[in-house]
């Protein structure tokens, strides 16, 4: 009587541990939670890119999104501006670029002066290549040299 139940009781834990994993494999997928992700072969459908990638290109199917997020501080009276002309047949800007304070705890006010992210988007409209330049200036500074540049090259296929 003690072996059937110590072997009902294993034979329950081994179901629940089989479920537990079976759910978690389930859960997670292939492991690729993106589905912007590449995969071998494929052109992505979206990319993000930051100050990092500047001087690289960037491959996007049709159809696909492209978003720019670099630092930026407004308290400073700079900007980014794009600086190249975009041929829409290629690539779209996607409404206007948004700037993003840093995150602060619940009821916090970002320190003034702080620094934050200016993000830019766009839409791959057609097969093309873009060159996308950006820099970093005072508008009301107009002779000055921009601070900053950021360039990319975007290919559309």
């Amino acid at each position: 009587m003690e072996n059937k139940r110590l072997m009902l009781v294993i034979g329950v834990i081994v179901i629940i541990v089989v479920g537990v994993i079976a759910v978690g494999l389930t859960m997670s997928g292939n492991g690729d939670d993106d589905d912007n992700k590449e995969e071998e072969g494929e052109t992505p459908t979206g990319v993000t890119v930051t100050a990092e990638q500047n001087g690289e290109t960037i491959t996007l199917a049709a159809g696909g999104t492209l978003q720019i997020e670099l630092k930026a501080n407004a308290t400073t009276g700079y900007e980014w501006m794009l600086e190249s002309e975009l041929d829409e047949a290629i690539l779209k800007q996607s409404g206007e670029p948004e700037y993003i304070l840093p995150e602060v705890e619940e009821g916090e006010e970002p320190p003034v002066g702080a620094g934050g992210t200016s993000v830019w988007k766009f839409e791959a409209v057609g097969a093309g290549e873009q060159i996308l330049k950006m820099v970093y200036v005072r508008s009301f500074e107009s002779e000055e040299e921009p601070e900053e540049l950021f360039s990319i090259t975007v290919t559309v296929e």
